[in-house]
């Protein structure tokens, strides 16, 4: 997405701390609160976020994070982590709508005064997901040392600056309005609505994410390790970083797959619990945790290699292999859970309302 770069206006400047002064006085700011929950990936942390604040359900949503690609497109300069996607159905957003009530709706804005002028119409009406840069988010420990795609969440305005969450604090942080010199034009703000999902609504979800992995996943992971093999070294994926582990593509990968597959082991308790069906659902919540912490167990590991100074990857390759028995039974044991419940779907009669 292409960076703005344009100065923020004396005027504009000047139109938004009045604005600011003036929204304290006629609104209540947006208590939206930063989840306890240990979520990696950024946007999906304000959403979950967003919802607990509000005392609405989003779990099904969970179940849209399964996924995995190696994107063999660009060489990359031989940097294993930044081909390393933990991608995930981009319908998690309708699927939100449909059986949470939680709508989405995203605009693109060019340039930071239209960012401004839409955050002054529309702070009263909904909390702001604003896409950001975190070399310029002053309390991030990548402020003014890495530049990463990242979004935050506009509670309110105050004086010069914004009230906002994200997922590298755990409090409200003031951002000042001149932090959106350099500002990435990618918002979202939210409404909510009653709806009544039915039984196949969650079973449609569910059926989704295994069709959206079949045939891709597995193939991926195999990439993955023949470029382990092929690469054999972590000199350029650490680069530039120092001990900064968690600043590295690849360790932040590796992060957020982990927490995908905890994810989806949650959201399957969730409508296992919700339809009353947790026994179909058990060994599959099962295998996704197991998942998770083998990813997290690769992730530990090369970082233990990366401070030795010592290679092994075969080790890494044999984790790995760890990882796609997993990620294959784990793609069976939800086709089984599937079967079962078309089987029985005419003796199980639920309707959920929110």
């Amino acid at each position: 997405m292409e960076q703005i770069t344009k100065p923020i206006s004396k005027i504009l400047r000047k139109e938004m701390c009045d604005l600011a002064m003036t929204i304290s006085y006629k609104t209540n700011m947006w208590n939206v609160s930063p989840t306890k929950k240990d979520i990696s990936d950024c946007f999906l942390y304000l959403i979950v976020s967003y919802a607990e604040s509000m005392n609405v359900s989003y779990e099904t949503g969970l179940i849209k994070l399964w996924g995995f690609s190696y994107d063999q497109s660009d060489i990359k300069e031989n940097i294993i982590g930044n081909n390393i996607l933990a991608i995930y159905n981009g319908e998690i957003i309708d699927t939100l709508k449909t059986i949470h009530g939680i709508e989405m709706f995203e605009k693109n804005i060019k340039n930071n005064f239209d960012l401004f002028s839409f955050i002054k119409r529309n702070i009263a009406i909904s909390p702001i997901i604003v896409s950001f840069d975190t070399y310029y988010c002053p309390w991030s420990n990548l402020f003014q040392k890495y530049h990463a795609f990242h979004y935050i969440l506009i509670n309110d305005m105050i004086k010069d600056c914004f009230i906002c969450i994200e997922s590298n604090s755990k409090n409200n942080e003031k951002l000042p309005f001149d932090g959106f010199e350099n500002w990435r034009g990618h918002i979202f703000t939210f409404k909510l609505k009653k709806v009544t999902p039915n039984f196949f609504d969650y079973i449609h979800t569910i059926e989704e994410a295994v069709c959206f992995n079949k045939g891709n996943l597995i193939w991926n992971l195999n990439k993955c390790k023949e470029a382990f093999f092929k690469y054999n070294t972590f000199e350029n994926d650490i680069k530039g970083f120092g001990n900064d582990f968690y600043a590295m593509p690849l360790i932040r990968s590796l992060k957020q797959l982990s927490d995908q597959r905890y994810c989806f082991s949650s959201g399957l308790g969730y409508i296992g619990k919700i339809l009353n069906i947790n026994n179909i659902f058990h060994n599959a919540q099962r295998s996704f945790s197991n998942c998770g912490e083998l990813y997290n167990y690769l992730k530990m590991i090369i970082i233990k290699q990366i401070l030795s100074n010592k290679t092994d990857f075969e080790k890494i390759t044999n984790i790995i292999d760890d990882i796609i028995n997993c990620e294959t039974k784990n793609i069976k044991l939800i086709d089984e859970a599937l079967s079962e419940l078309r089987d029985g779907s005419s003796r199980i009669s639920n309707i959920v309302e929110y």
